[in-house]
């Protein structure tokens, strides 16, 4: 178990690897990851500090991850719709509003995925916006 000021209670799972917990984020709660072995020191540190930013930091964080997955799908999600006049509803700003984020993931290397439901833009896919401590926001996919 770890316990952090600002992560809360982490506790180690053996079959994924990881430091799992729950966090509150804006109006509601999220599943948190570190996926880091637990006798690997500096990569739980660094895990720690890139999590704890992202979460010290919510609303920039929130409001960022959100805005990059837009503007990288919204076409492909408007190409998913079912009629030309949903299709026509899909805007980047309607995107980013329906979105919302259910889990943080981090590797000992301090990059991310933050996983996101799509409020049925892609049918129950999830989006992936996926980065780094040192090179930002590089990818959003729809996985699953």
């Amino acid at each position: 178990v770890l316990q952090d000021d600002v992560l809360g209670e982490l506790t180690y799972d053996k079959l994924l690897k990881s430091f799992e917990g729950n966090i509150a984020w804006l109006c509601g709660k999220i599943h948190i990851s570190l996926y880091v072995d637990k006798d690997n020191k500096a990569g739980i540190t660094k895990a720690k500090k890139v999590l704890k930013t992202m979460v010290l930091e919510q609303e920039k964080w929130d409001a960022d991850l959100r805005e990059f997955a837009a503007g990288k799908l919204t076409k492909l999600a408007c190409e998913w719709a079912e009629s030309d006049e949903e299709a026509a509803l899909i805007t980047e700003e309607s995107f980013a509003k329906k979105i919302s984020l259910r889990l943080l993931w981090v590797t000992a290397g301090g990059s991310f995925t933050a996983y996101h439901d799509d409020d049925e833009l892609f049918f129950g896919h999830s989006i992936a916006v996926s980065g780094s401590s040192k090179k930002g926001l590089l990818s959003a996919d729809i996985e699953g």
